[in-house]
């Protein structure tokens, strides 16, 4: 319920889950298995890039609801140099 809530995805697999609970720290992943939990490891990683868009977008927002004059000063220091 908490994941439910929290907008946690849930990857519903009883098998799957008995055999990796049978696993102890630092055993290797059963051949079998590999697809699965690679397939796992994808979902993970790109969720994890997925949240970091999404935090990068809520900061850009927080940037451009601050002030005006510090994002105008900004952008002059972004002038690139030029020699004459």
């Amino acid at each position: 319920e908490t994941a439910i809530q929290s907008r946690v995805p849930i990857f519903d697999n009883p098998l799957l889950m008995q055999e990796l609970m049978l696993l102890q720290k630092n055993d290797l992943i059963p051949p079998h298995l590999y697809i699965a939990v690679a397939q796992i490891l994808a979902f993970v990683k790109y969720m994890d890039g997925e949240f970091a868009l999404q935090d990068n977008n809520d900061a850009t927002k927080d940037k451009s609801n601050s002030n005006k004059e510090t994002s105008i000063s900004s952008k002059k220091n972004l002038t690139p140099y030029r020699k004459n």
